[in-house]
């Protein structure tokens, strides 16, 4: 229940601040030429990648929905000992849903915080990547079978 929590309040946090700054076009200066705020529109994925494709905003709705449904029964299949595991999908899906919440109302993702010297996102963006890492961390160094993992010595 915690998780659903959690999913809920990161994707009422991204919507929040997708449409605060869409009402307000914002287009501010936070740090010149390194963190910006600007309103801009994306019809493609990450780097606008496929944004000339008619079928692009469709496609992109059917994998989103895909990869929740895959998010979700994992979280719900993972033990509750796999707390990390199921910290990383909650991030994962907040975020995926997040982009997909405005592909379907607006047929782009409204991405504000520029990193002009980068690229242009939102919070589902950073959301997705903190899920990943976190997902990471655990295949490399926490779960069992990790590769990473400290072995138990021995007593």
């Amino acid at each position: 229940m915690v998780y659903c929590f959690l999913i809920f309040g990161l994707l009422a946090f991204d919507l929040l601040t997708k449409a605060l700054a869409d009402a307000f076009s914002v287009h501010v200066a936070l740090i010149p030429r390194f963190l910006e705020l600007n309103i801009t529109y994306n019809r493609g994925a990450a780097f606008s990648w496929l944004s000339d494709k008619s079928w692009s905003q469709a496609f992109f709705i059917g994998l989103s929905a895909v990869i929740c449904i895959a998010f979700v029964i994992a979280l719900v299949k993972l033990p509750k000992t796999k707390r990390v595991a199921k910290l990383s999908f909650s991030f994962l899906l907040a975020g995926a849903l997040g982009n997909m919440v405005d592909r379907i109302a607006f047929n782009y993702v409204r991405d504000f915080v520029d990193f002009p010297w980068f690229a242009n996102c939102n919070f589902a963006d950073f959301f997705i990547t903190a899920g990943c890492i976190l997902l990471f961390v655990h295949i490399l160094f926490l779960d069992e079978d990790a590769l990473f993992r400290k072995k138990k010595e021995d007593a």
